[in-house]
């Protein structure tokens, strides 16, 4: 069987923050998912995937790629993707709230692999690289699985203590995930310093998706030329740099949507909209329809 010719059915399901973190003190949660298969869909929250058993056709936005035993990505809010094809295919899933990771962002962004690992790698994987490139060895597994196990445990507990302790674990587990990246030297390599400097301008977009980027603000950070950087860009991401940040804004403004807290008013000036009337011309270019009717 060509798992990489498989088609995905469309579920057209997008799953909430609310439908999986119960409870304010719950931002995470683990489980195992045996002979794993889902139609595209989306999600409000990140997403830890890390193949256990087997092999199976991953999709993600429009791409296809062979998955299996080992393999380990992230996938972020509001990513189409799906998985099919496969047989004995069992999958361990960290799924973690963005309120969990803003928490911690302190500490995280100390972590020399954390910006690459769940932001530049995910963007890559989804557009242009043609394999996954972070597996882990049967030792590297073994030496997580620990953690992982218990986060599972301790997330059943449902009570405030497991989710105290459920959250230390998850810390646990991408601190020596990052760790087994960087590692791995995947995104340090001394031959690819145009791409680290090139997805280190992409990294800042995500960090400063709130404040206003210039083009050449991003081709000095790549250590590229204004009409180089573009080209690459487009090549790359399939749009110019700032349709990019346009649209990273509106998946970021649907995660607020969907937590259903802050206002319009409120979520506009969160993802960097000087007022709401611009907020709402921004979401409907890119959605087709007005942020309440989203929300809905």
């Amino acid at each position: 069987m060509d798992l990489g010719n498989i088609v995905i059915e469309e579920l057209n399901r997008h799953y909430t923050v609310d439908e999986i973190f119960n409870g304010p003190l719950l931002g995470v949660q683990g489980f195992v998912e045996k002979n794993y298969k889902i139609g595209m869909h989306s999600q409000g929250f990140y997403e830890i995937n890390i193949v256990l058993r087997g092999s199976a056709t991953h999709r993600i936005g429009e791409r296809n790629l062979i998955v299996k035993k080992g393999d380990t990505f992230i996938i972020p809010p509001n990513v189409r993707h799906g998985y099919a094809g496969g047989e004995n295919f069992d999958v361990y899933h960290l799924v973690i709230s963005p309120k969990y990771l803003e928490k911690h962002s302190a500490e995280l962004q100390l972590l020399p692999a954390f910006s690459s690992l769940f932001r530049i790698d995910p963007l890559m994987r989804e557009t242009t690289w043609a394999k996954l490139h972070f597996v882990l060895s049967d030792e590297e597994m073994a030496s997580l699985m620990p953690t992982l196990e218990g986060l599972i445990v301790h997330c059943r507990e449902k009570s405030t203590e497991g989710a105290i302790i459920a959250g230390g674990e998850a810390l646990i587990a991408i601190a020596h995930l990052c760790a087994i990246y960087e590692s791995k030297g995947i995104m340090n390599s001394p031959t690819d310093t145009e791409d680290e400097m090139f997805l280190t301008s992409i990294a800042y977009i995500y960090e400063n998706f709130d404040k206003t980027i210039t083009t050449d603000t991003l081709a000095r950070i790549a250590q590229m030329s204004r009409t180089s950087y573009i080209a690459r860009f487009k090549r790359v991401t399939g749009v110019p740099p700032a349709r990019f940040q346009r649209q990273y804004r509106v998946s970021m403004a649907k995660q607020l949507l969907s937590d259903q807290v802050l206002t319009e008013a409120e979520i506009a000036q969160a993802v960097g909209c000087y007022d709401t009337s611009h907020f709402i011309r921004m979401f409907r270019s890119e959605t087709g329809m007005v942020p309440s009717e989203f929300g809905k």
